[in-house]
This record gives structure tokens, C-alpha cells and sequence, in this order.
């Protein structure tokens, strides 16, 4: 199989080269996120952030990252800039609300008895998130 006038990898390096490549990539992977962390530390101690708002920013960064990309290569074409910004809306939206929804919906099930308790505790842990640091003594 040809793609183009390119090989396939599964032609070119076989079984055991592709899990050569898979392992490689993850070492690669599992390196490159361990300086990240190293370096965000390092970001949120210069700036005075807190390391939870340095987290937040890399999460969101990081997640919006593949749809900046397309909204990017939609809006080169004139025709297409609806689609740019729907895309970002809307993935970011779709972010929030499926992932939140099925945290609180997994916690539910899990502990049904104590159900009544999450809208308070997500009422405390939103008014003691601090986005700097507190000093230290």
C-alpha cells in the first residue's frame, strides 16, 4: 500500500520496527512532560502565580492547541471563517460542560449517599481557589 509515492511504515520498518518507533516515542514523551513540569514550577515561582493556575493555563493551552491549529488553516480560506470560530467556541464549550458533567456524574454514582454535599463542596473549592500564591513564612 502506497500512499503517494510514499511507503506505508508497516512496509518500510515491519512489526518490530513500528514498536521500536512506539517505545521511542513514548521515552520521548515521557521525558519532554517531565522538563514541562520542571519548567512550569519554574514559571509559576519567577511570576508568583500559584502552580494550580500555571496548571490550568498549560491544561487549557494544551487542549485548545489542536483546534487553534484548524481554526488557523480554516481562516487562510476566506470561505471558511465561520468555521474557525465555531470550532474554538465550541470546543471549549463542549470541554467544560462533557468533562465537568461526567466528573460529577462518576462522583455521584460512586458515593450516591453523599450526593446532596457536592454543590457545597464545589462552592468551597471554587471560593478557595487563589490564583497567587500565599506568602511564605
Amino acid at each position: 500500500m502506497r500512499i503517494g509515492d510514499l511507503p506505508m511504515f508497516e512496509e518500510v520498518l515491519g512489526l518490530w520496527g513500528n514498536l521500536l518507533v512506539l517505545l521511542g516515542a513514548l521515552a520521548v514523551l515521557a521525558k519532554s512532560s517531565d522538563v514541562a513540569i520542571n519548567n512550569s514550577v519554574k514559571v509559576a515561582d519567577i511570576t508568583g502565580f500559584a502552580r494550580t493556575t500555571i496548571g490550568f493555563i498549560l491544561v487549557a493551552f494544551s487542549t485548545s492547541l489542536p483546534e487553534l491549529l484548524v481554526s488557523v488553516f480554516a481562516a487562510i480560506r476566506q470561505e471558511a471563517v465561520g468555521v474557525a470560530v465555531g470550532n474554538v467556541l465550541g470546543s471549549n464549550i463542549v470541554n467544560i460542560c462533557l468533562i465537568l458533567g461526567i466528573c460529577f456524574l462518576l462522583v455521584t454514582l460512586k458515593c450516591p449517599k453523599y450526593s446532596c454535599l457536592y454543590p457545597s463542596m464545589a462552592k468551597e473549592e471554587v471560593r478557595s481557589l487563589r490564583f497567587l500564591r500565599e506568602p511564605q513564612e
